[in-house]
């Protein structure tokens, strides 16, 4: 399971925030997600013709979540695409702020809605990440391109001179495309250790694409 902060709720589900728009974050970690896929697979296909032949495989993983921290901090620092809203001021927040506490210690809310200007919607993406990690969670479902191969395979009529029985020269492409995903900046494939852990995405590296030559040769 996928664990944080989420933002705090009154007991009507009004998003509690303080006074100046920031938002107020839950007082333990709830259930983000699940970074387990829920199905995984591929499909592997091969066009013959003559002596040539394509190869495509694409697997893909549905179900299961990602937590970005580089989502996080690009929303921070003003970076990621969604901070261009209302960057110049003029985002409304409402939801309620606590004015106090009653008799038996029960936080008191009011109601709030606020105007931020430029420097209020810059402390608003500055705490998110921090306060309200549900924000940041993402469906890390994902279909790839994963390889394409071209192979050529010489005439018995060419080898017949030869000590070889076949001989066959392909050029091999992998992790060629992502063709779909539902979180950006990120590769819904990236882990954030070598270890078992899933679901937690923190700078890391896209897949390698890489291009190659094999070359099969039977004696």
């Amino acid at each position: 399971m996928i664990t944080g902060y989420v933002q705090k709720t009154d007991g009507q589900g009004n998003k509690v925030y303080e006074a100046n728009g920031s938002p107020v974050r839950s007082d333990v970690y709830e259930i983000l997600g699940n970074g387990v896929a829920d199905l995984t697979g591929g499909l592997n296909n091969t066009i013959s013709w003559n002596r040539i032949s394509l190869n495509c495989l694409i697997d893909f993983k549905f179900g299961g979540d990602i937590y970005s921290g580089t989502n996080v901090r690009l929303t921070q620092w003003g970076l990621h695409k969604q901070t261009l809203q209302n960057r110049e001021g003029g985002m409304v927040i409402t939801g309620v702020t606590q004015t106090g506490t009653g008799g038996s210690g029960e936080p008191i809310y009011e109601p709030l809605s606020v105007t931020l200007d430029q420097e209020g919607t810059r402390r608003y993406w500055s705490n998110l990440g921090e306060r309200a990690e549900e924000n940041f969670v993402y469906d890390a479902s994902f279909i790839k391109l994963r390889q394409v191969s071209l192979e050529y395979s010489f005439s018995p009529k060419i080898l017949s001179k030869t000590p070889f029985n076949s001989l066959a020269l392909s050029v091999v492409g992998r992790n060629l495309a992502i063709l779909y995903k539902n979180i950006d900046n990120v590769d819904p494939e990236y882990g954030y250790t070598d270890s078992a852990a899933q679901g937690l995405d923190y700078f890391g590296m896209p897949t390698t694409r890489t291009f190659g030559f094999n070359l099969r040769v039977v004696f």
